[in-house]
């Protein structure tokens, strides 16, 4: 797995939406990013159960307990957790994303084969304050956004999700 768009979202390197239901809308851009084609909810969905599947390996170097039960109980956990928070259910689709980010977001480094510097061509960065991109990302290379566009997705989500 490489160490691109989506994984900077995950670990922090970009602006996250104020409402955290909203947290698959910002996936959408850095899925597009890394070069899928994602247009709502239930593909971000297919596209993080399709990482499960093809980056097992991935996932259970930066997880000892992967595998279908620690799935389902971590379904559980993001749903008592966000209960404790929140008057309102989550859904068992934001569920899978706060976990997928989740596990993402604490996997050490060494388990990505390429690192990608984060920019703002996507999203806005984060962290602008606290740590440098040009020093934390010195050497990586910037990911070719060729066919990345962000104006496109950005009319998409907001002509189908009103």
């Amino acid at each position: 797995m490489d160490f691109g768009a989506v994984v900077a979202y995950c670990k922090g390197w970009y602006e996250r939406s104020e409402n955290e239901l909203d947290y698959w809308k910002d996936l959408v851009y850095c899925i597009e990013a890394d070069g899928w084609d994602v247009f709502d909810k239930k593909d971000v969905i297919r596209w993080i159960f399709n990482r499960f599947t093809d980056e097992e390996e991935f996932f259970k170097k930066a997880n000892n307990h992967f595998g279908i039960a620690w799935f389902y109980e971590q379904l559980g956990n993001q749903k008592r957790y966000w209960s404790y928070n929140h008057t309102d259910e989550l859904s068992d689709d934001d569920a899978i994303i706060f976990m997928f980010m989740g596990v993402v977001s604490i996997a050490h480094k060494d388990l990505f084969e390429k690192t990608y510097k984060p920019t703002d061509k996507i999203l806005p960065i984060s962290n602008k304050g606290a740590f440098s991109v040009d020093d934390m990302f010195d050497g990586c290379d910037e990911q070719d956004l060729t066919y990345f566009n962000k104006e496109y997705v950005f009319q998409y989500l907001n002509e189908e999700n009103k």
